[in-house]
């Protein structure tokens, strides 16, 4: 009977090591979504720079905060720091938002808009929503 118990809590503590490194395997943090330095077709795309040019984030779902992220190719923190933009996106508007949680100030683009500066939400963006 004392050795099925021994067994029992050896195996629970196998398949707890298992699950704890699988779950490990598949989180990912934001900083290593999945950029590719391309805004491609469908996504939604900010620079570091005016004119579409410097460091790119490319999206292709909604961001509730940018904290963590950085530009593909500088390193440079997202956060606050974006100065031009692209929807790139099939179908929908993106509202860009000065706050976290898709709240503040917003700036509309319409699909298929490319600003060249981001005038009054110039380094000031936190999240995004389509």
């Amino acid at each position: 009977m004392g050795s099925n118990r021994i067994a029992t809590r050896i195996l629970a503590s196998i398949t707890a090591s298992f699950l704890a490194v699988v779950g490990l395997g598949v989180t990912a943090s934001p900083a290593s979504a999945a950029f590719d330095g391309h805004c491609g077709n469908g996504e939604f795309c900010l620079y570091y720079n005016t004119n579409l040019s410097g460091g790119v984030a490319d999206f292709s779902n909604n961001i509730s905060n940018y904290a963590g992220y950085n530009f593909w190719g500088t390193g440079g923190g997202l956060n606050d720091n974006a100065a031009s933009a692209h929807n790139n996106g099939n179908w929908q508007d993106v509202h860009l938002h000065e706050a976290a949680n898709y709240s503040g100030a917003n700036l509309e683009f319409n699909v298929g808009v490319k600003r060249n500066t981001l005038g009054a939400m110039a380094n000031r963006g936190s999240s995004h929503k389509w």
